[in-house]
């Protein structure tokens, strides 16, 4: 008997033929014979494994296919962490070269991770690819800052707070609001006090802080509404007295900021003597006119204003005349 042995790989199709020549090169075959050998090889890992998540959550991953001839298709898999175990993502072979798998955002796992392995006609498995990991967007705000006390004091009101405790927080800020206006204070990192000295007296302010991540997600505490008050009102100003000789007369002229006024107070001196009020002035006005002079004296005045409330400005500064 001869025998012929040949290299033959596993899962290929062969038809065999034996050929005898004779002296004269006459050439016979035999009829031919078939053989088949079961595939037990695996094909090749996947290369250039990649992906990456957009901002609706959906993973897109791509590869590129092994050199194996008999490849049937892909297998994926996905854990949220290195320490659990890869579990099958797909129900069905892949058969092209993308997959695209949808994910919850509104959790607190801001990573995953994907490996993929070849399957051949013969539903052999390749070895799984090293694991590649992804970064969710993150839409979830940091915990929120909160407002532990404040102050209403004469310079202004002291604010104090305890910061987030998110690790991903990159601003911390006060949002202000009155009804004049809307402004944003922006607050250094682990400062948890702040004097707001821009405050009008009677005013009504609304604190809000708030806090924000790396990918501008934003967090708020509870607002705080408050009313600056300290008891009285800033005093009117640029207090002016201008004398007119001809009509013997002094014309007091000033400013202030006030609206609900109920009386302005008008006070004198005349020469050394103590001030006392003249007038009371039961309207809102910039000017008043001083009748009652006699020559050759030195006035002194000074205002102050009533409020509807009862609270009372402070006093003004004091303007001399020479009459």
């Amino acid at each position: 008997m001869i025998q012929f042995k040949a290299e033959i790989p596993t899962g290929d199709r062969h038809f065999f033929k034996l050929a005898a020549l004779s002296e004269d090169s006459d050439t016979m075959y035999s009829y031919p014979t078939y053989y088949f050998t079961l595939d037990q090889e695996p094909p090749a890992e996947p290369t250039d494994f990649n992906g990456e998540i957009d901002s609706l959550g959906v993973a897109t991953l791509t590869w590129t296919p092994p050199a194996d001839q008999d490849i049937q298709g892909y297998r994926i898999y996905r854990t949220n962490t290195l320490r659990e175990e890869f579990v099958e993502i797909t129900t069905a072979l892949k058969t092209d070269l993308i997959y695209r798998d949808t994910l919850y955002l509104d959790n607190l796992s801001s990573e995953v991770y994907y490996r993929i392995r070849t399957v051949d006609l013969n539903y052999n498995n390749s070895t799984l690819t090293p694991p590649i990991k992804l970064l969710k967007p993150d839409t979830i705000p940091p915990v929120p800052p909160a407002f532990k006390s404040y102050k209403v004091e004469n310079g202004g009101i002291a604010l104090t707070w305890a910061n987030s405790k998110s690790d991903d927080v990159i601003k911390t800020g006060i949002l202000k609001q009155s009804k004049v206006k809307e402004e944003v204070i922006e607050i250094v990192a682990d400062q948890i006090n702040f004097v707001d000295t821009t405050c009008e007296i009677g005013m009504k302010y609304s604190y809000t802080l708030f806090a924000e991540d790396e990918q501008e997600n934003r967090s708020f505490s509870k607002p705080l509404n408050l009313v600056y008050e300290v008891g009285f009102r800033a005093a009117p100003n640029q207090l002016k007295a201008e004398v007119d000789r001809t009509a013997k007369t002094i014309l007091l002229t000033w400013n202030h900021q006030v609206s609900d006024i109920y009386a302005i107070q008008i006070y004198r001196s005349k020469n050394e003597q103590p001030f006392r009020l003249v007038e009371s002035i039961h309207e809102n006005t910039s000017a008043y006119t001083d009748q009652h002079l006699s020559m050759n004296n030195i006035y002194r005045y000074k205002i102050n204003m009533v409020l509807q409330s009862g609270k009372s400005t402070k006093m003004s500064e004091v303007v001399e005349v020479v009459y």
